[in-house]
């Protein structure tokens, strides 16, 4: 028993020791950014947290995602006794020397990189069935399919792994998760693809759709006012099944027989009042 009262305490420890390491890290970030730009965001981060002190020096580290590399600036202020003030004195101005960045610093952003592209890659093969999504055209003013695919996203074994691993060395590091937010790519089973941008909490992942391409290479409107006299390539979709999404909001294609370039026009519901010169929907 007391063995495992020991544990318990040990690894209680190592969990605090985890939390107050993260807090002690001073880490930034950017995209691509030049290593002049990288200087003066570690002057500026001097500049609002180092004290008017010449003792007190602390490291910052700046993580850049699109270059996928990190570098470590020692800052401090440093007191210089400027004359062309009245009167003159002492100005504590802020210092930034490039040093090594620390070795277990170094490897947990190696992790952070690694997990990036194995979330991304699990996201690029993934492939949404049509009993979540039965076509592209089914996004047309649909409230429901974005939360279908995070949820189906979410659900998927190996990117659970990798956002769970992720999110450790976030936190490790002291990061948020908003490195993630990210624009993909994922196909739909019945053809054509969505592009999203995902973003990731602790809890859920929340998807917006950006773009939606059905099997025909057609952008799929995702709002249905825009869908009157589009002229669509109809080859591989099934036209009944364009029509079915289609005719909830009065539109129809103009022969729905046809393949090739095909053209959609408005319909007249059943049970809506009919307008003259318009076809019936069914």
């Amino acid at each position: 028993m007391k063995i495992i009262s020991n544990i318990f305490f040990l690894i209680l420890a190592l969990l605090f020791a985890s939390q107050s390491y993260a807090q002690s890290l001073n880490v930034g970030n950017c995209n691509g950014c030049t290593s002049s730009a990288k200087y003066s965001q570690a002057m500026n981060w001097a500049s609002a947290n180092i004290p008017n002190a010449s003792n007190v020096k602390k490291l910052y580290h700046i993580i850049d995602f699109q270059n996928q590399n990190i570098v470590t600036y020692e800052v401090s202020r440093v007191a210089r006794y400027v004359y062309h003030i009245s009167p003159p004195g002492y100005v504590y101005q802020p210092m930034a020397i490039a040093v090594t960045t620390p070795s277990d610093v170094s490897a947990k952003t190696v992790e952070l990189f690694n997990g990036i592209r194995n979330l991304k890659t699990s996201i690029s093969d993934i492939v949404i069935p049509s009993h979540i999504i039965e076509n592209a055209w089914e996004f047309s003013n649909c409230a429901y399919c974005a939360n279908e695919v995070g949820d189906y996203i979410r659900a998927n074994g190996q990117f659970d792994i990798f956002l769970t691993q992720l999110q450790g060395i976030s936190r490790w590091l002291g990061i948020t998760n908003d490195f993630l937010v990210d624009t993909y790519t994922v196909s739909l089973e019945d053809g054509g693809e969505i592009e999203i941008r995902l973003s990731l909490t602790e809890t859920s992942v929340i998807v917006e759709v950006l773009r939606v391409k059905d099997a025909d290479n057609n952008n799929v409107p995702l709002s249905a006012t825009n869908l009157s006299g589009m002229q669509i390539m109809v080859r591989y979709n099934s036209p009944e099944v364009i029509n079915h999404y289609l005719i909830k909001f009065g539109f129809i294609l103009g022969d729905p027989d046809e393949r090739g370039v095909v053209t959609i026009e408005e319909c007249n519901r059943p049970g809506s009042p009919a307008r003259p010169n318009i076809p019936s929907c069914n």
